[in-house]
């Protein structure tokens, strides 16, 4: 393996795993020497890439933080991103990379100043040589209190249920509702925390993990929303594939993808069934993701394979990650040899 593939790979295992046996996994996956380990090691900390911490070996982090008001010029930039603040941290960066980041920001920004009627934000950058971090914070009404208060919706409950599933926004002549869709799928990790509730499209067990694990977002208070966004410095994620995933030929934002567990951990009943599918005729396919859910109700089933299904023609419903015994009630009720696997 060469000098700098060795390198990204200890980059890498601190990044994922900590220093917990580095030497020797170095070694084993590597194929190097001790000695040449720790020389590397050494190299690294006098780069500034890593460092000692507590007897640990850790990532070298960097972070700088600011706080705007609404009354401050940052709030009123056209392009938020390429302000004095985030991009000069950035702009080293592989040019997809810096995409991504543009475009998750500035919705992410956006949405801060056009919607959460905060008098402030606060902004947190934490960058190391494996993944960059950004954090948003304001101190307005809360995202999901929002949503629920503009659709007379019953619950912040039922705000998390239609955001997640894109196309909704609280102002219809200024944002298409796309936003936080993407954002949250163009990243490697993202949460929006408000009113008791956390928004992710990331597996739920690995981000209650992360959130447990950051200082910050286990601190918050819910005043306000909290955004977290994480992602890979060397990603190989471009916007195009993104948007190509979830639009037709003409850019038409017309696929959506709904993972159940985020909103029913133990999805049994037909009111489940009918929030979960609540606009689903705005799209022309559906995919519904069961990662993680081991069973599901008889009249959960039959009310979206069945008579969702019936109802609704034009819609292509498309499901994935089914276990056995999902498969088997999805065929139930349908009484159908097999549901087509969503991509």
């Amino acid at each position: 393996m060469e000098k700098n593939q060795i390198r990204e790979y200890i980059i890498d295992r601190l990044h994922r795993e900590g220093d917990k046996s580095l030497v020797s996994n170095i070694i084993q996956a590597c194929g190097t020497t001790q000695a040449t380990t720790y020389r590397y090691l050494k190299e690294l900390e006098s780069e500034g890439i890593i460092e000692r911490k507590n007897k640990s070996v850790i990532l070298k982090e960097t972070e700088e933080k600011w706080s705007f008001s609404n009354n401050d010029r940052f709030f009123q930039q056209d392009n938020l991103f390429y302000d004095e603040i985030i991009y000069p941290h950035l702009k080293k960066l592989p040019q997809n990379v810096i995409q991504i980041w543009d475009y998750c920001f500035t919705e992410m920004m956006n949405n801060v100043i056009d919607h959460s009627g905060t008098k402030k934000v606060d902004i947190i950058l934490q960058i190391n040589s494996a993944t960059t971090k950004i954090y948003l914070r304001d101190y307005g009404i809360g995202i999901f209190r929002n949503v629920m208060e503009v659709f007379d919706l019953p619950s912040v409950n039922d705000s998390y249920a239609e955001l997640i599933k894109g196309k909704l926004t609280t102002d219809a002549d200024n944002h298409s509702g796309e936003g936080l869709f993407f954002t949250s799928r163009g990243l490697d990790y993202f949460a929006a925390i408000a009113n008791g509730i956390q928004y992710t499209y990331n597996k739920y067990e690995e981000i209650n993990i992360l959130l447990d694990e950051n200082k910050y977002l286990s601190d918050f208070d819910q005043t306000g929303t909290l955004i977290y966004m994480e992602l890979s410095n060397n990603s190989r994620k471009t916007m195009k594939e993104l948007f190509d995933r979830y639009t037709d030929e003409d850019f038409v934002f017309n696929k959506t993808i709904i993972p159940v567990k985020n909103i029913f951990p133990y999805p049994v009943s037909r009111s489940q069934a009918n929030r979960m599918m609540n606009r689903c005729d705005q799209f022309s396919e559906v995919t519904l993701d069961f990662l993680g859910i081991d069973a599901i109700g008889q009249g959960f089933a039959d009310q979206i394979f069945r008579i969702y299904i019936r109802k609704n023609p034009e819609v292509k419903i498309l499901a994935k990650n089914m276990s056995p015994t999902v498969e088997r009630m999805v065929r139930h009720v349908q009484k159908t040899e097999h549901l087509p696997e969503g991509r």
